[in-house]
C-alpha cells in the first residue's frame, strides 16, 4: 500500500552512511542560496541504472548534517523496479525492517518528508474507461500524460497529488488500476499521528490512511463512457458534454450555483449509465485492501508496537534511557505492550492467548492508543439493581478468555467497529457483569483492539479496516 516514501536520519547516522561501504560512486554537488551554502554528496543503491533507492548526504552551513533516503518500498522488497505486485501490510514491515536493518537506523528516527498510500485494484475490464472519465476533484483538474507504456492522471493539490493510472499497461500485468495519494507534504497526516517510517508500521495508522484513500476516490467527479448519449434527448446531450469539461465548470463563479450544477450532473450520468463507476471502484479498493491488511505470513515478520517502535527481549527500559538495550537484529516481534496493576505483560501475536485474569485492569495511555480511562462511562444500569420477571436477582456469567471472544466473534464481526457504550450494552444484554472492566481485559488480552487512534470506537483484533 505504500510505495514511495521520502525521508530524513538526523546527524546521528551521517557517519553510519558515509562509512557504508555498500554506497559508492558518491557524486558531490554544491547549492548556495539565501539560506546558506550546502554540500551534497549524493548516490543511488544498489549503484546501477536498475537502482532502487536514492541516498545523499547533506552538509548545510546553518544547520547540523543529515541523511535522506528516498525511493519505492515496493521495488526495495521485490528488489526490482516493479511494484505491479501486491503489497500486504505485513510485506510492508518487512520492507521497513529489513531497510532499517541494510542501513542501521532506527525507523521512528526516520521522518517522512513525502509518501505514497494507494492500492492496486483488479478491475474485470480494462481500467481506461475509468481513467477518460475522471474530471477533477474538488475543483481542481485532473490532467493526462499518455504514451506507449503509460496512460497517467494526476490532481496535482498544493499539499498532496491524486494519481491513478494504468499499471497493468506499464508491466504488461493485464487489467490493474493504480488509485493513490501522494503527501507531498505532512501536515494532511499530522491528524493520524504519522511523522516517521515507524507510524507507517502501526495498523490503526494505515486503517486511517485507507479510509481517507476510499473517501477521496468518493469525492471525484467522473464520467461513465459506457454511457451511449444518442439515445438522449439534445439537452440531455449538451448536459453530458459540458460537464466533462473542466473549463465548463471553471467558468462558474457563484460556488452555490457550481454545487447545485455539479449535484445535477452527478445525477445525471448515475441516471444515464444506471449504475455508479465511483461506487463500483470503491468496492474494489475496499475488497483489495481488506486481502492486504490479512496476515499470511506470520512466523516471518516483525510488526510494531502500538507507539511504533519494534518489540525487543528488555521489556521497559532503565531509568534514564530511552530504548532498550536489545540489538536490532535480536529483537522480537512482540506487538504490544499491556500493562496489568502495575505488571508489565508483552503479547506476541504469534503465541496463544493467555488466560484471563477477573480483576479490574487499568490501561495506561501511548500517544496512538485509546485509553479506557479517558472515554466518558456510559450510563448503563448496574448489574445489582436488575431482576428477573420474579424480582429475583439476575445471574450473570463470570469472564473467561473463550466466552469472551466467542462474545466478539459473534457481537462484533470482522467489520463492524462498536462504541464503548454499544459495546457494554452488548455485554450486558448477554449476560456479562458490568462490574468487571470487560472492555480492559479483552483490550489488553488480544480480544479487541481500537478501531483507530483517538476513539472510543473498537473492533475485533485482526478485522479488516472495511
Amino acid at each position: 500500500m505504500i510505495d514511495f516514501v521520502r525521508f530524513t536520519l538526523p546527524q546521528l547516522y551521517v557517519r553510519v552512511f558515509e562509512n557504508n561501504p555498500d554506497l559508492i560512486g558518491w557524486q558531490h554537488k554544491f547549492k548556495g542560496d539565501g539560506d546558506g551554502n550546502e554540500i551534497a554528496r549524493l548516490t543511488k543503491w544498489p549503484n546501477s541504472k536498475s537502482s532502487l533507492l536514492a541516498i545523499s548526504i547533506h552538509y548545510p552551513d546553518l544547520k547540523p548534517p543529515y541523511v535522506k533516503v528516498e525511493g519505492s518500498l515496493h521495488y526495495f522488497f521485490n528488489g526490482a523496479k516493479d511494484n505491479s505486485t501486491q503489497f500486504s501490510i505485513q510485506q510492508l514491515k518487512a520492507a521497513i525492517h529489513n531497510l532499517a536493518q541494510k542501513f542501521s537506523f532506527k525507523p521512528s528516527d526516520a521522518m517522512l518528508r513525502c509518501f505514497e498510500f494507494g492500492v492496486n485494484i483488479i478491475t474485470p475490464d480494462s481500467p481506461k474507461s475509468f481513467l477518460r472519465g475522471l474530471i477533477m476533484h474538488k475543483g481542481t483538474p485532473f490532467l493526462n500524460r499518455s504514451g506507449r507504456k503509460m496512460n497517467f492522471y494526476h490532481c496535482d493539490h498544493s499539499a498532496k497529488v491524486i494519481k491513478a493510472y494504468d499499471k497493468g499497461l506499464q508491466f504488461s500485468a493485464g487489467n490493474i488500476l493504480r488509485f493513490e495519494v501522494r503527501y507531498r507534504k505532512m501536515q494532511p497526516v499530522a491528524k493520524y499521528g504519522i511523522k516517521s517510517l515507524a507510524d507507517l508500521m502501526v495498523n490503526a495508522k494505515l486503517t486511517m490512511l485507507a479510509f481517507e484513500l476510499n473517501s477521496t476516490m468518493l469525492e471525484l467527479v467522473v464520467y461513465d463512457h459506457g454511457i451511449d448519449a444518442t439515445k438522449f434527448p439534445t439537452k440531455i446531450q449538451n448536459e453530458l458534454l459540458q460537464g466533462q469539461v473542466y473549463n465548463f465548470w471553471q467558468s462558474i463563479s457563484n460556488p452555490n450555483t457550481k454545487k447545485s450544477k455539479l449535484r445535477k450532473f452527478k445525477k445525471l450520468v448515475l441516471d444515464c449509465s444506471g449504475k455508479n463507476i465511483l461506487e463500483i471502484h470503491s468496492d474494489l479498493l475496499k475488497n483489495q485492501v481488506n486481502e492486504l491488511f490479512k496476515r499470511k505470513d506470520e512466523d516471518t515478520l516483525i510488526a510494531p508496537l502500538i507507539n511504533g517502535q519494534y518489540g525487543c527481549k528488555t521489556l521497559l527500559p532503565q531509568k534514564g534511557e530511552k530504548d532498550c538495550n536489545t540489538p536490532m537484529i535480536d529483537k522480537t516481534n512482540f506487538t504490544q505492550i499491556a500493562h496489568y496493576k502495575g505488571e508489565v505483560r508483552v503479547n506476541s501475536e504469534n503465541e496463544s492467548l493467555p488466560e484471563i485474569s477477573t480483576q479490574t485492569t487499568t490501561r495506561l495511555s501511548t500517544p496512538t492508543e485509546t485509553t479506557i480511562s479517558a472515554i466518558p462511562k456510559p450510563a448503563i444500569q448496574s448489574n445489582k439493581s436488575l431482576t428477573d420477571g420474579q424480582n429475583r436477582p439476575l445471574k450473570f456469567k463470570q469472564p473467561d478468555r473463550e466466552s469472551l471472544k466467542k462474545f466478539a466473534d459473534e457481537a462484533i464481526g470482522k467489520h463492524n467497529h462498536l462504541t464503548q457504550t454499544e459495546l457494554l450494552q452488548a455485554l450486558q444484554k448477554a449476560g456479562y457483569n458490568q462490574d468487571t472492566d470487560l472492555i480492559g481485559m479483552m483490550l489488553l488480552n488480544g480480544v479487541l483492539q481500537p478501531a483507530y487512534p483517538f476513539t472510543d470506537r473498537f473492533c475485533l483484533r485482526g478485522s479488516t479496516p472495511f
